[in-house]
């Protein structure tokens, strides 16, 4: 059986439903063993249900199905439309029937009768999917995108393996991988046996040999690439930092200096062989065939990639394919993309290098978000930029313990990291006692306007605004203020966002006009270097309309309705500069207004302005939502307000109406306001409405 955690890092399984499978006969035993070696993920099976059950449950995974010959015809017409079956294979000791209509079904392999037959094509068509999988990051060269139209996940995992490939190892990480190993294969005998022959051969300088060896390192990592698995991608970092030193070291010392054309199958040189994947891949229907040309330059090139020819696992066999393997954060320009035939294209990519401006920008804007850290104290807060918590807690807590509390400066920053870790699974107690910590080192170690401080106060802060404590979030924003408006640019995206944090503490305390002077100043610097779509600026005139409609609210219920107007007035610019014109709560601010214009007696301002809201509300909610019957009730009670005397029945229909919306949505203060306010009936009317 496999476990949930294995199962989270393979790319294929295999499942065989066999009626008579009995995994504890000697034949089917050594079967599933030689399976194995090919694909780690194996499940048996002698029920249909319960195997098309496990089938159809698969997620993000390629599996090839071996069925007996006896369930072929019955089973196949069902399963084959299945997107994540890659293929079928018929495998049985008897005679084989109706071979002819089989040919009819796409991802039907062949048939076989003996296990070594099946198992050599087996290991054929994974390999052909491992190198359909193989993750090659992409830029297009035309391309104009802005910072945050690229995907967040693609740039952190790149600054994931730098990072990664940076820090220094000890033999604690290899042992901690090979336990990892140990628990991955307690139940495949070979692969433990491989596991061992890793424990006792590797070496640093073998890495390119045991990552092109056909066993578990090139199935792990790869597949951790692709998922992204950062809990697995950092256990193997020492392994990850060795293959990119050797590829390294072989680049310096063979440097070429003519250009070259390489074809993707992990760079493979020879065109003809890549032609042959890539027609391969397009013989299946669901895939397209991809013929990857890449032009490398070396006089501007610095990205570092190496021949295998001396130093893979094949390098001393006859006809080895002479491979490229380049480092784990390369990145390619599309250059221009060509069809060759029918579900066959051929896409030239170009090499990026260390001075590609656009990359440059790219990087250093992640780099800002994780405060600007260098590369030694980077990998916790990438780690929860990836939402990987635990991890995250983890790396800290192991880094913070074989740290000399004589390194002030490490300690420093990994009790700060300890203390974003527990605030973020809210434990806010520890959070405090790191935080507390990493504050008390700077304050003695650093000058008082120091930028570290101005970030561990902001976090602080924070962590008493969870807690409810305001006044004492306010003094560490001011703090941090105090050290950011005299040191920072006046547009620095730092300020905006304790700005931010002080305008919600703010607003927790009920202090709105204060909390809308700092939300308007974190919109100011937002709006100079934000583009106008980006979901901060969203957010932050989202806030600001908040502000303003609770202070609106708070004049209508004084009767002020003027200065209600006023501010329901500024949303709506906002919204309008925000490009967020139709939503519900803009709908809301135009039915606001026309009851306060309804209160000053202006009836035909009142009645566009809920028209307005209808018209908003209609486009997006359904004919049944009781918002819609909130408008459409405020529209005909303004119509009868222009046209009826004030005591006539329909008037009184129409507030009951508005009323029992309320009161179907539960919400019988509004309900009873709304009758109230709006009504000029006498009390006794009033009354007879509220009861019915």
């Amino acid at each position: 059986m496999l476990s949930s955690n294995e199962m989270k890092i393979e790319d294929f399984i295999i499942i065989w439903l066999d009626e008579n499978m009995n995994e504890h006969n000697e034949y089917y035993r050594d079967s599933i063993i030689q399976l194995r070696t090919i694909v780690n993920s194996l499940k048996t099976f002698n029920d249909n249900n319960q195997c098309i059950d496990f089938l159809t449950g698969v997620i993000n995974k390629n599996v090839f199905l071996i069925l007996s010959n006896t369930l072929t015809k019955m089973l196949v017409p069902l399963i084959n439309g299945i997107s994540h079956l890659d293929s079928i294979y018929i495998f049985s000791n008897a005679v084989l029937e109706h071979q002819q209509s089989m040919k009819s079904w796409e991802k039907i392999q062949g048939t076989y009768n003996n296990i070594s037959n099946l198992v050599k094509k087996l290991s054929i068509d994974v390999k052909q999917s491992e190198h359909d999988l193989t993750p090659i990051n992409m830029i297009s060269a035309s391309s104009n995108e802005s910072l945050d139209e690229i995907s967040c996940s693609f740039m952190y995992s790149q600054l994931l393996n730098k990072i990664l490939i940076s820090i220094e190892y000890d033999e604690k990480a290899k042992t901690k991988f090979i336990n990892y190993l140990h628990n991955r294969y307690a139940d495949n005998e070979q692969e433990l046996v491989a596991t061992k022959q890793f424990e006792k051969g590797y070496k640093n300088y073998s890495a390119a040999w045991w990552y092109t060896k056909e066993s578990f390192i090139y199935a792990v990592l790869n597949a951790a690439l692709r998922i992204p698995n950062v809990d697995i991608i950092v256990n193997m970092s020492f392994f990850i930092k060795d293959l990119h030193e050797q590829i390294k070291e072989v680049y310096m010392q063979k440097k070429e200096t003519e250009n070259l054309t390489l074809y993707r199958g992990q760079g493979i040189r020879d065109r003809d062989i890549s032609f042959l994947f890539a027609d391969s891949a397009r013989q299946k229907s669901n895939t397209v065939g991809i013929l990857f040309t890449i032009e490398i330059d070396p006089s501007i090139s610095t990205v570092p990639y190496a021949s295998l020819k001396d130093i893979s696992y094949y390098s001393k066999k006859q006809n080895a394919e002479e491979e490229i393997l380049f480092s784990m954060h390369t990145v390619y320009r599309i250059g221009h993309i060509k069809q060759i035939d029918n579900n066959f294209w051929a896409v030239n990519l170009i090499l990026t290098n260390d001075n590609d401006v656009q990359w440059k920008l790219l990087t250093a804007h992640v780099r800002e978000e994780l405060g600007g850290v260098d590369e030694n104290h980077a990998l916790v807060p990438l780690l929860l930029k990836m939402g990987e918590f635990k991890k995250a807690e983890e790396v800290a807590f192991t880094l913070i313990q074989s740290t000399s509390e004589l390194n002030l400066n490490d300690t420093m920053h990994y009790s700060f990291y300890l203390g974003q870790v527990k605030y973020v699974v809210g434990d806010y107690s520890t959070a405090f006692s790191y935080f507390e910590k990493a504050i008390s080192i700077a304050e003695n170690c650093f000058s008082s306007n120091h930028s570290a401080l101005a970030l561990f106060y902001n976090r602080i802060g924070l962590c008493y605004d969870s807690t409810d404590n305001h006044s004492a979030a306010l003094l560490y924003y001011e703090k941090a203020l105090n050290i950011q408006e005299n040191n920072l640019i006046s547009n620095h995206p730092h300020l905006a966002a304790t700005y931010m944090n002080t305008a919600l503490a703010y607003v927790s305390m009920g202090n709105y006009t204060k909390a809308l002077s700092f939300y308007e100043k974190a919109k100011s610097i937002q709006e100079e270097i934000l583009p106008p779509i980006h979901p901060d600026l969203a957010t932050c005139y989202n806030n600001i309309s908040t502000q303003y409609n609770n202070i609106g609210m708070t004049y209508y219920e004084m009767k002020d309705y003027s200065m209600a107007l006023s501010y329901y007035e500024k949303i709506l610019h906002d919204h309008k500069q925000s490009h967020f014109e139709v939503s519900s709560s803009v709908a809301t601010v135009n039915n606001n207004m026309g009851l306060a214009y309804n209160l000053m007696e202006d009836h035909s301002k009142a009645l566009l302005y809920h028209k307005t809201a209808f018209d908003i509300i209609e486009k997006i909610l359904p004919s049944s939502h009781s918002e819609v019957g909130i408008v459409y009730n405020n529209i005909a009670f303004e119509i009868y307000e222009k046209s009826l005397p004030s005591t006539h029945p329909e008037l009184a229909k129409t507030y009951a109406n508005i009323g029992g919306t309320y009161n179907d949505m539960k919400d019988y203060s509004t309900r009873c306001l709304t009758i109230k306010e709006h009504s000029k009936l006498d009390n006794n009317r009033f009354h007879q409405i509220i009861l019915n």
